[in-house]
């Protein structure tokens, strides 16, 4: 059970339906499916039971998570919502299971780049790794140096079996009183079978908010907002997901 607060419940159209609740995330792999349930505390009215959402939320060690997709079973003030995705059987051919993957390669990664003329000190950053992630490549140091400064968070599948994820990978960073942070989620997928990683970003202490529609599309800070010229640019493919994140100074 995962202890969620800043719950925000999106519609499949990735519209916030409500925010700034909490509750109580359970997440469950058996031999058959993968159950997902969600329980609130509190609720306002504009659910429908029987229609399909996601929600994020911030865990109890602040990193952020995104669920599943869930119906509403419940649209009371403590609303409940349970997801399935049932295992069919391997079909022929499928390689899960027969080799391993060599864990040295990330799948999913944030690499970032310093070259303003101020360094940066890491703040929220970390990993939720669920089934069948051999665990962290690259973990990032505390400071991302001025002129030159790189630091790295990646995370690798091993493909061992015919399911992985979910997982996510979040680095932000912080320079006075502005910070910023970009959070990758790789959505469960079954057979290589699933939507493909996508990204979200924050600035200054914001909600995490999608990076785009499209996570192939790049993504840029507001300069007025962060004070530097901030770019993130991905890589994106079905089973991976990376991200370039570039620092510069505003050219006066």
């Amino acid at each position: 059970m995962i202890k969620l607060s800043n719950v925000s419940i999106y519609n499949l159209k990735d519209e916030v339906i409500y925010s700034k609740s909490s509750g109580n995330l359970d997440q469950q792999k058996s031999d058959s499916s993968f159950e997902t349930s969600l329980n609130l505390s509190l609720g306002d009215g504009k659910l429908v039971i029987g229609e399909s959402y996601y929600a994020i939320g911030i865990r109890d060690d602040d990193l952020p998570i995104r669920t599943q997709t869930m119906n509403c079973i419940d649209a009371s003030d403590n609303p409940r919502f349970e997801g399935s995705i049932a295992f069919p059987e391997k079909p022929q051919g499928a390689m899960a299971g027969n080799t391993l993957k060599a864990t040295s390669e990330a799948d999913i990664l944030i690499d970032c780049f310093n070259y303003s003329s101020s360094e940066f000190n890491r703040s929220t950053w970390g990993a939720a790794l669920e089934y069948f992630f051999g665990g962290l490549t690259n973990s990032p140091g505390p400071v991302l140096m001025a002129t030159a400064g790189r630091q790295t968070i990646g995370a690798s599948q091993n493909w061992s079996s015919i399911d992985e994820g979910p997982a996510d990978i979040c680095l932000s960073w912080v320079n006075k009183n502005i910070n910023f942070g970009v959070w990758i989620h790789f959505n469960f997928q079954l057979f290589g079978l699933g939507d493909r990683p996508i990204w979200y970003v924050a600035t200054n202490g914001g909600s995490w908010k999608l990076a785009g529609s499209d996570p192939s599309v790049p993504y840029t800070w507001d300069p007025s907002a962060v004070g530097f010229n901030i770019t993130a640019t991905p890589t994106s493919g079905h089973q991976s997901l990376s991200v370039e994140v570039v620092i510069t100074d505003i050219k006066k």
